[in-house]
């Protein structure tokens, strides 16, 4: 019964960590566009309160 119970956890887990490994490798150049768009808001916010 226990086994039954966690097999569907493990395997949303497995999952979870196959995608996020997944990002990790192939968004780098995503995730720095993000911070760029992110750097330009803050100054614009900056620049007029």
């Amino acid at each position: 019964m226990k086994l039954s119970l966690l097999t569907p956890i493990f395997k949303r887990f497995k999952k979870s960590a196959f995608f996020s490994s997944l990002n990790q490798n192939t968004c780098p150049v995503y995730d720095a566009e993000e911070i760029k768009k992110q750097e330009q808001q803050e100054a614009i916010r900056k620049l007029y309160p």
